[in-house]
């Protein structure tokens, strides 16, 4: 390879940072989906619940593998390559689950749509992070705002979906046609970065930190633990939002008698525009807080998770919604920028894609986990169910006040460990 192409760049353009984020409606894609669930139920009323369950969040599960697929790939091949790959294995699947009306197709297609949107997000936050290793606080605006899109794509992707699944559940796969105009932006304006390994800026940088006894290749042991206990809470907070929106959001706003699919789009809608608005102020709330900032989201969701249980009307519903949508993007671009700042520089994108794991994993369980959970309480509605979910995250609020307080008093911030002021080694 050559010096130029192993050079790293410092900037992306405005058309490539609007390319990166268009992703989002790629990886937001099964939010499309959600609304139809109730619709593919009354098409195949024969099939099997855990096949239905498969169906709507098994992509989740593959695309859980290919975050993981991806941590590797990234060593070896650019990530705007990965990233073009991606988009166009995510939009063959996606266009063509319904071409054959079988339940078992349907959910094929669907599964493998997971593995092309799965490294998506991993890809195209560890670009940034990459090209912007060196401005932090540019970065974690861009991460936020990127992740505060997720958001917004899910209020578009909620609302649109609502009203085609409205038409027939199968009508919500022309959506996916957007794959390809995403694909052409991504080819056109997204700078080529080099490959994990090439990477001689990340390189300089490791080999320097390791010379001055900081963070290098060697730390990724004693880093790694941090790292995963990131991804596993980010997966608990995946659990709890995907127990309430989307597909369950359909089923609990017909269950209450509120209204139908369009009406849970709405109230998806309305709620991921509150996580988009969140994701404009983490950069701020994040350096105010620091390691508070996880208690103030798992507080804001178990506030939310009251006002869903008490729900008896759209409005009150809709705010334990927002309240719940706040938390999963505040949540995302938290543990992301924790697993970056945790790892050293060479192992920021795994430190990122294991985040993205979690999350995938948590989505794929969530229906299965609420299913449990009705089992063991024998009941088929939903909201049984809320008040047990609630007492998990209570108890995941005080948890994680322990352990900011823990960190604080060893001057933790961010994952790195700072010198302790003056004052206080002088006690």
């Amino acid at each position: 390879m050559t010096d130029k192409a192993r050079k790293t760049v410092t900037r992306i353009s405005g058309l490539g940072l609007v390319a990166l984020f268009l992703t989002v409606f790629i990886y937001m894609a099964d939010i499309e989906y959600y609304p139809a669930f109730m619709g593919t139920w009354e098409a195949f009323p024969d099939a099997d619940m855990n096949i239905l369950n498969f169906c709507m969040t098994g992509s989740q599960l593959t695309a859980m593998l290919s975050a993981f697929a991806v941590i590797p790939l990234m060593r070896r091949f650019d990530k705007k390559t990965l990233l073009l790959i991606s988009t166009a294995l995510f939009g063959v699947c996606a266009i063509c689950a319904p071409l054959v009306p079988d339940i078992m197709f349907v959910t094929v297609m669907r599964t493998l749509s997971g593995i092309g949107f799965g490294g998506v997000l991993g890809l195209a936050t560890s670009l940034i992070q990459q090209v912007y290793r060196n401005d932090k606080a540019k970065r974690d605006k861009l991460v936020g705002f990127y992740n505060g899109s997720l958001s917004l794509c899910g209020a578009i992707n909620s609302v649109i979906g609502g009203l085609l699944a409205a038409v027939s559940w199968d009508t919500v796969f022309k959506f996916y046609w957007i794959a390809v105009p995403i694909f052409i932006m991504i080819a056109l304006f997204v700078p080529r970065t080099p490959a994990d390994r090439d990477d001689a800026e990340a390189a300089a940088e490791v080999k320097s930190s390791a010379a001055e006894g900081e963070k290098g290749l060697a730390s990724w042991k004693g880093t790694l633990p941090k790292v995963v206990l990131a991804s596993l809470a980010y997966m608990f907070v995946s659990i709890m939002f995907m127990a309430v929106a989307s597909g369950q959001c359909s089923v609990y706003v017909s269950e209450l008698g509120l209204g139908d699919e369009t009406t849970a789009g709405y109230i998806c809608g309305v709620a991921n525009v509150v996580g988009f608005l969140s994701g404009l102020i983490f950069a701020a709330l994040f350096h105010r807080l620091k390691r508070l900032l996880p208690v103030a989201f798992y507080a804001v969701m178990a506030l939310g998770l009251v006002f869903y249980s008490m729900a008896g009307s759209v409005v009150m519903l809709t705010l334990g919604l927002a309240c719940e949508s706040f938390a999963y993007a505040v949540g995302l671009a938290y543990y992301m920028v924790y697993a970056a700042e945790s790892a050293p520089p060479a192992k920021s994108s795994t430190a990122i894609t294991l985040v993205t794991i979690g999350m995938c994993f948590g989505c794929f369980v969530s229906p299965f986990v609420v299913t449990a959970v009705q089992t063991a309480l024998g009941v088929a509605t939903l909201a049984p169910v809320y008040p047990v979910l609630l007492v998990s995250i209570v108890a995941a609020t005080v948890i994680s006040l322990v352990c900011a307080v823990r960190s604080r008093r060893r001057g933790e911030v961010y994952g790195e460990t700072e010198e302790p002021p003056a004052e206080a080694v002088a006690v």
